[in-house]
Parts: structure tokens; C-alpha cells; sequence
């Protein structure tokens, strides 16, 4: 990238616009219900794959492509369950020039170029609210684990319509709103290679697809290194690839961002956008 100052905007606006595009709602745990036997053992594998840990934080770089133009940048990503999601872009290696920062609450943007920033809480975005959008959904995505939509407590086995297509499973969530939600994940491994929404009722039409292509070690377990969140259907592509590295374990850092509104101004999500169509 050529000038990364100019261009860190537009990445961070991406990101969070294709994250917002894939939310839904999350889950905390796993139960076999009175489904399949054989079926509910696999749900446990599923499960015995999750992060035995609150903290996750690792270095990152982030890859855009929209509408034919390609973007990267480096930064950090740093997590604590069922608390917030902060993804920080990094210019020249050092210098923090801007921040994705996504809680229960709210999601929000700041341009620490500009000296501006975009914050929205979930209740005032129709979208969110029609689909039961929320935090738990992004966080679920992030740390590679099974979700339903409506529910933030409990998978079940009943939750869902299971296929076996060669080395994989696919899992299908039932009773969905508005949205469609797919899974597919290893037969033998019960790692979730991949995530796909759409729009209920529709054949055709653009189509989410949260991709994990590769896996590395987080706390000794297997723990997506490589993501990449894709845009199908659309007359362009835009897509967002995180690559992470050296991901541990670290509750030392701060869960909030706090703004300065004598120095920040805030801007719509809207405004925003159409500023980064110009760029």
C-alpha cells in the first residue's frame, strides 16, 4: 500500500461493514438434546475444540479487496469473552491509526488520522434488530464455534439439519429469521472450516461466506490462523483476509476504548461510506 495513512479509513470501514453484514446471534455451550447419539458425540467434538480461556490476543494483518482495488495493513487483535472485540490497525509498524471496536453494546470506528469516529449501538440499527443481530454472533465467528440465531445459551442437536458430504458435515440452522445459516465443518476433526449466510426466501441474491483456511496452535488446541470474511454474489468482490500470528493468552490491556470528544468528531456509518466510494 502506498500511503497507508490514507487508506487505513477505508480498511477499517470494510471490516466492519462486512462484519456487520455477517452477524448473528451466538451461543455459549453445547447440548446433545434428544437427537442422534452418534450425531450428539460429534456435537462434543465440536465443542471439545473450543478455547478453554477468557483472553485471546496475536498480531495480525489485514488484507481488503473492493471492488478492485486491494488494501493491507498491519495491527493486533485482541479478545475477551463475552466482553469485546478489538481489531487495531497499525501504520509504519508502530503507530495506532485506527481501531474496529465491537462489545454487547456497541459497535464502533476511530480514525485516529482524521480525529473521527463512528459509533452505533445495536438497537439503533433496524437491520440488527430485525435479524437479532448482536455481539455474540461476531464473537462466535472469531472464535470458531457453532451459533444459532436467537439463542446465546445453548447449541442443541435438535437446532439443526445434518448432512455428510464427503470428509465434512454440514449443519443447517432450523427456524432461522430472516437469515439462512449454514456450517460446514470436518467429519473427523470437528473443526468449523466455514460459515455461510444468506437471505431467507431468496435462491439467488449476495451471500456471506466466513472462511477459515488454515489453523494454527492457541493454548495447545487447533485455533484458525488465517480467516478470510467474502462477499459472493455482488457485482464486485469485497472480501477482508486476517492473517494472526503469536496468539496467546493476555488479560492486560484495556476492554475500552475511550474517546476524547473535544478532539474526535462523530460521523455517521453512512457518511463514512460515502466518503470511502470516493477514495
Amino acid at each position: 500500500m502506498k500511503n497507508p495513512l490514507k487508506n487505513l479509513q477505508a480498511v477499517a470501514v470494510c471490516l466492519l461493514t462486512l462484519l456487520l453484514v455477517g452477524c448473528v446471534t451466538g451461543r455459549k455451550g453445547v447440548d446433545t438434546g434428544s437427537g442422534d447419539i452418534q450425531t450428539g458425540r460429534w456435537m462434543e467434538k465440536v465443542h471439545a475444540n473450543r478455547l478453554d480461556q477468557e483472553t485471546l490476543v496475536g498480531k495480525m494483518n489485514v488484507a481488503i479487496e473492493a471492488g478492485g482495488r486491494n488494501l493491507s495493513v498491519g495491527g493486533n487483535l485482541k479478545m475477551k469473552r463475552n466482553e469485546v472485540i478489538q481489531l487495531s490497525l497499525v501504520a509504519f509498524g508502530f503507530v495506532e491509526a485506527g481501531r474496529v471496536e465491537i462489545t454487547p453494546e456497541y459497535v464502533m470506528v476511530v480514525d485516529r488520522i482524521g480525529h473521527q469516529y463512528i459509533k452505533e449501538d445495536y438497537r439503533d440499527i433496524p437491520f440488527l434488530q430485525q435479524t437479532q443481530v448482536d455481539f455474540y454472533a461476531l464473537q462466535a465467528l472469531f472464535w470458531n464455534e457453532l451459533f444459532v440465531p436467537g439463542k446465546q445459551d445453548k447449541v442443541a442437536v435438535s437446532d439443526f439439519i445434518f448432512s455428510e458430504i464427503g470428509q465434512n458435515m454440514v449443519l443447517e440452522a432450523k427456524d432461522t429469521r430472516l437469515l439462512n445459516l449454514k456450517f460446514v465443518a470436518g467429519l473427523v476433526s470437528g473443526l468449523v472450516k466455514q460459515v455461510n449466510i444468506t437471505e431467507a426466501g431468496k435462491v439467488t441474491g449476495p451471500q456471506l461466506n466466513w472462511k477459515y483456511l488454515s489453523f494454527g496452535r492457541a493454548n495447545k488446541r487447533e485455533f484458525p490462523d488465517k480467516m478470510q470474511i467474502s462477499v459472493d454474489g455482488l457485482k464486485d468482490k469485497y472480501s477482508v483476509t486476517l492473517t494472526l500470528s503469536n496468539l496467546r493468552e493476555d488479560a492486560k490491556w484495556e476492554t475500552r476504548t475511550e474517546i476524547n470528544t473535544q478532539r474526535y468528531k462523530k460521523v455517521s456509518l453512512s457518511s463514512i461510506l460515502s466518503r470511502l466510494m470516493n477514495l
